[in-house]
């Protein structure tokens, strides 16, 4: 066979520059992008409970919504994580999903229908299916001392460039979350016979601090021992 090759120099030759021009042809039409976008097959459920405990959220919150989840095929996988007034649930569809859209829509239907079985006190719900957008372009605002005034600023350059075409998305980083303040008048709290630790024992009950978690760090410990440090943060 390869001496018959050999042989046929020309139709080689010719055979070879037709593969060599269908290459170059194919190499310079082939799509490409230069931020190339993926499909949305990642989220994340997050329910603001206020007040309830970790076993509360997971028995009136969670239960409902994960039986509900269980009845959407596009679902593969799911991690509910239950703590003091939140719950979150991550979410993965099938790897054969590319009309993610439509299996988000299905998502959002089943926690409608789970919502209708909540308690009356359970506060927003909502579900981000964008979780694995990169952004493309970073802009830094600075100038100012004050962190209150970039975040207005920042505000501002945000509600401008969503009226440009094109922009799919655009998000804050590092912004002041909104703080209140409050002055207590003392001649009205002795008229109403209320103490001052009264009220900051009040808003100490009220305002709850949820941990983001835990830290092990681990350093080579003494022959024969064993040791580790947990930081809570």
């Amino acid at each position: 066979m390869t001496r018959r090759l050999l042989n046929c120099q020309r139709l080689l030759g010719m055979v070879v520059a037709m593969l060599c021009l269908l290459g170059i042809a194919a190499y310079s039409t082939m799509p490409r992008q230069e931020d190339p976008s993926f499909p949305y097959r990642a989220g994340l459920i997050s329910i603001n409970y206020p007040g309830a405990s970790a076993d509360a959220v997971e028995r009136l919150v969670l239960r409902p919504l994960e039986d509900e989840l269980r009845q959407v095929e596009e679902v593969d996988f799911s991690q509910s994580t239950a703590r003091t007034g939140v719950a979150i649930v991550q979410l993965r569809l099938n790897d054969t999903i590319y009309d993610t859209d439509s299996a988000w829509d299905r998502v959002r239907q089943a926690m409608e229908r789970a919502k209708q079985d909540f308690p009356d006190d359970v506060g927003r719900m909502t579900l981000d299916d964008r979780l694995i957008d990169n952004p493309a372009i970073v802009l830094a605002v600075g100038g100012s001392p004050s962190v209150t005034e970039l975040s207005e600023v920042a505000e501002r350059l945000k509600q401008n460039l969503s009226d440009l075409p094109g922009a799919s998305r655009i998000s804050l980083e590092g912004d002041a979350d909104e703080q209140i303040t409050l002055a207590l008048d003392d001649a009205a709290l002795y008229r109403l016979g209320i103490s001052p630790a009264r009220v900051l024992d009040t808003l100490a009950r009220r305002n709850q601090t949820i941990p983001g978690g835990f830290v092990v760090v681990k350093w080579p410990p003494p022959v024969g021992t064993s040791q580790q440090r947990i930081c809570r943060y």
